[in-house]
This record gives C-alpha cells, structure tokens and sequence, in this order.
C-alpha cells in the first residue's frame, strides 16, 4: 500500500535492526525508577511534601511500597484527625526529623479530646520538631 508520503506499508513489519527504536509496546516492562538507590527514592518523595501522596505513590509502584514510612519529615493535609492518627500509630521509625499537621476542624464540641489524642499519636514517633495548625470551623446551631 503507498501512503500519500510516496513510502510503502509494509505488512507483516521487517524486523527491527540492532540500534533502532523500538515500539513503545515492544520494550521490556522493567520499572527503572524502581531500580534506584532508596535514598534518591526518598529524597523524590520528601519533595512530594505530603504523607498521602507519598503512601499513593508506593501504591503505584510496587519498589516504593512503605517507603513513605522511612521520610524523615512527614506532612498531613486533611479535615480530620482520626486518619493521622491511625498513620502516625503504624509508623515503626524511631523518630522524625519534622512532623507537620494541618487540619480543617469541624468536629462538633469534642474538638478539645480530638486534639489530645492526635498530640498523644504523635509523641509516638518523637518528632524533633513539631507543627500543628488546626482551622477551627464555627459550628451551626
């Protein structure tokens, strides 16, 4: 078959010559990023600058699977404590350089004890330094 370029369809293709490109679905499904050193790993994922993306990435790849936990800074951004709470009690890292929280509160009239457990949580993981910034939402009547 010519193509309006003047050049022929050729079917079934020639074989591909030593060198040349080869087609995106013919290449070998090895996972490159998976192969570099943890710490370059862990330096990608510090740059994320947020825990959730960072545990969503190793659910992508595989080689990062519980990575996250290894960050030494880790960074929520969420309306709830109860979430950060459960992370922060299956972290097995002795300590972390940063722990930063960021919350959006809307949690009735026990926002007081929701604050004291989280603070508990995170005294699990002997942060050196610690961030806290909780946005109280007024409650309707």
């Amino acid at each position: 078959m010519e193509l309006r370029s003047g050049r022929h369809l050729v079917y079934p293709p020639p074989a591909q010559q030593e060198g040349g490109h080869r087609r995106r679905s013919q290449q070998s499904s090895e996972d490159r990023i998976s192969g570099l050193p943890e710490d370059l790993l862990l330096e990608i994922l510090i740059r994320l600058r947020s825990a959730a993306g960072a545990a969503r990435a190793g659910a992508v790849c595989h080689g990062w699977r519980g990575l996250w936990t290894e960050l030494p800074e880790l960074t929520f951004w969420c309306a709830n404590p109860q979430p950060v709470m459960s992370v922060l009690t299956g972290i097995t890292r002795p300590s972390l350089d940063l722990l930063e929280i960021n919350l959006m509160a809307d949690w009735g009239k026990d926002w007081a004890g929701q604050i004291s457990l989280l603070l508990r949580a995170a005294a699990l993981v002997l942060p050196k330094k610690l961030i806290i910034s909780i946005l109280i939402l007024p409650t309707k009547d």
